[in-house]
């Protein structure tokens, strides 16, 4: 017998979310953690990083906050704490 799943880094889709762009929302990969809902199937497995508790975070210099990814940081201090000229 045939699988009928597919482990996508841990996360077990059905055949068809491995499609990109599922246009039926209701056959959309769905974060099992959270229960939010993408629209493919590289979208939830880059979203499900920031459920692992070992990732490391970007933490910013001026003001202690915290993100899970590092162009985020960046754009943050860009915004907040760069002057404007």
């Amino acid at each position: 017998m045939k699988n009928i799943f597919a482990s996508v880094n841990a996360i077990y889709v059905f055949p068809h979310m491995l499609r990109q762009g599922e246009k039926d929302p209701a056959r959309r990969p769905m974060c099992p953690v959270c229960r939010k809902y993408f629209y493919d199937v590289t979208t939830l497995r880059r979203h499900m990083e920031i459920h692992d508790s070992q990732r490391q975070k970007y933490v910013c210099k001026y003001c202690m906050k915290a993100f899970c990814w590092k162009n985020h940081l960046q754009s943050h201090v860009r915004k907040v704490h760069m002057p404007k000229t």
